[in-house]
């Protein structure tokens, strides 16, 4: 059965896990690549780190990023949450 993640829902995904997807935009094409994350509930944003490279010379030029976060228990059972927002250093 397909259901709708409210919005406490979602936040709650957000807050308990480390583990996403984020996706990006880099010359024309889509990119996702995993990464860890921490969720910041005071100031409503998604924290994370890395290294110099494509991924934040891409987030540099455009902005415009989404994280996905999936819980699987199974082929059947499983829930994500998708947020969209601006990379900022």
């Amino acid at each position: 059965m397909i259901k709708i993640l409210n919005a406490e829902e979602g936040i709650k995904m957000l807050r308990n896990n480390y583990i996403g997807r984020l996706a990006f935009v880099s010359k024309g094409y889509p990119y996702v690549l995993p990464i860890t994350y921490f969720y910041a509930e005071a100031d409503n944003c998604i924290i994370s780190y890395s290294e110099e490279g494509h991924k934040i010379d891409a987030m540099r030029k455009q902005n415009a990023v989404s994280i996905e976060i999936d819980e699987i228990n199974s082929v059947n059972n499983w829930r994500s949450v998708l947020v969209h927002g601006d990379y900022e250093e």
